[in-house]
């Protein structure tokens, strides 16, 4: 099976650090809220090849009854939780649900959240500015949305297209989740739009993720064991996107019982109403610090993954892709950021601290790597990718995509002149170039 992965390293050092800090901090009574852990680099692994047969996207789907019976299951559960009307009121405040009732001076509009619950609100006649019908489709079940939730029956299923996700998040987690994939597809296909396929499937982009690192766990096991304690991972072969929310995960556990252990040391030195208020403040900023850090790296693991299903699902890269590792990563992690080809300050310094040591991949290395396996060849895939996407080479850099697409086996010329020969420029510039944007 090909597989990509994303498996979060903890610095332990820093780590170690951080506690430390904060240890001090609460003894001198300026207590502050604590730095959230050092980003922890992302790792992706590639095998040469896949071992599975692909089932080709055109095959034509064959329903048995059975599946019917689902998918009319799956289509009642959306057209359920899909609003029927939008409501203003207070002159610019808007809600969409259903109105439930009609009263001569009030009327009744529920909210629906998919299974996190429903509000009913009564709101009084004269707040209300208008109320619109909603004529929206809802989005066709396929064969593949029904195999997919048969896979995992106690998760919840929402379609909003492209994408189709199984969790057990809560909705008003999946509706950020959702509208991030969605941002990212639209900016992936504007940016690399020359390389779309025409015939590239443009729906059912499938997701699940667990909320349980067990349930993750007993999954990796079973269908990616060599993938233990990853974060997240796309599989050509299923054509699947899995992560893990980093919410309950092992880093986050082990910073929460230190949080408690410093709460608890501290609390036999309190004196004063004050100075238990401030220790309450400190482990309430202290949390919330910690979940905002496993959240965001949940976003990045899901952009980076979703770059490299992107790359796939719309043709840019073929399952028989190998030998490129600084291609697939330079992609994933020009998009993994919420601005694309926005450097994240670890790579950034990642490079610099490179570059100050003289312990920079060179080039030429970097391009014959069969895949990334160091942080450093990562934060050096994300930087040439940044530089080959500006305007000057981009024509150049998408030819060179093209021709790797279209001849996917391993080329035994030097990577280098090759890449130089679609740029249209010399090795030693190319290189110039490459050192010029780490400095800047």
């Amino acid at each position: 099976m090909k597989i990509r992965n994303s498996v979060l390293l903890t610095d332990l050092a820093v780590f170690l650090l951080l506690l430390a800090a904060l240890l001090i901090a609460v003894i001198r009574m300026n207590l502050s809220s604590p730095a959230p852990p050092a980003p922890r680099e992302t790792i992706h692994v590639q095998s040469s090849a896949p071992t599975v047969e692909l089932v080709p996207r055109t095959q034509p789907p064959v329903w048995t009854d059975e599946d019917r019976v689902v998918q009319a299951r799956l289509a009642d559960r959306l057209r359920g939780s899909m609003p029927v009307q939008r409501i203003v009121y207070d002159q610019a405040k808007v809600m969409e649900g259903k109105v439930v009732e009609e009263h001569a001076d009030y009327i009744v509009f529920k909210q629906t959240f998919g299974e996190s619950g429903e509000v009913s609100v009564k709101l009084p006649r004269e707040r209300v500015v208008i109320i619109e019908q909603l004529n929206r489709t809802t989005p066709e079940i396929t064969l593949r949305d029904v195999g997919f939730f048969r896979e995992f029956p106690g998760k919840e299923f929402y379609k909003k297209p492209p994408y189709t996700l199984l969790t057990d998040e809560s909705f008003f987690a999946v509706e950020k989740i959702v509208k991030q994939q969605q941002e990212l597809y639209e900016r992936f296909v504007e940016k690399m739009r020359p390389l779309v396929a025409a015939s590239a499937r443009r729906d059912d982009i499938q997701i699940v993720i667990f909320s349980d690192p067990a349930e993750y766990a007993a999954y990796v096991k079973k269908y990616a064991p060599e993938l233990e304690g990853s974060g997240g991972f796309y599989s050509v072969a299923k054509d699947r996107l899995v992560v893990l929310h980093q919410r309950q995960t092992e880093w986050m556990d082990n910073v929460r019982r230190e949080i408690a252990k410093i709460e608890k040391e501290q609390q036999g030195k309190m004196k004063t109403a004050n100075d238990f208020r401030r220790l309450a403040q400190w482990k309430q900023d202290a949390t919330a610090r910690l979940m905002a850090q496993a959240v965001e790296q949940t976003q990045t693991t899901l952009r980076h993954e979703g770059a490299h299903q992107l790359a796939y699902t719309l043709g840019i890269q073929t399952p028989l892709q190998s030998g490129h590792g600084w291609v697939s990563e330079g992609i994933a992690t020009f998009f993994e950021t919420e601005r694309p080809g926005q450097i994240s300050d670890s790579r950034l310094s990642e490079l610099r601290k490179s570059k100050a040591g003289n312990q920079l991949v060179p080039l030429g290395q970097l391009l014959a790597m069969p895949r990334c396996k160091s942080p450093l060849d990562y934060a050096e895939s994300c930087l040439l990718t940044g530089l080959l996407m500006k305007p000057e080479y981009r024509a150049g850099f998408f030819a060179y995509l093209d021709r790797l697409r279209r001849h996917p086996e391993p080329s035994l010329g030097d990577p280098l002149e090759e890449l130089c020969q679609s740029l249209t420029c010399s090795p030693h510039e190319l290189e110039q170039r490459w050192q010029d944007f780490i400095g800047k």
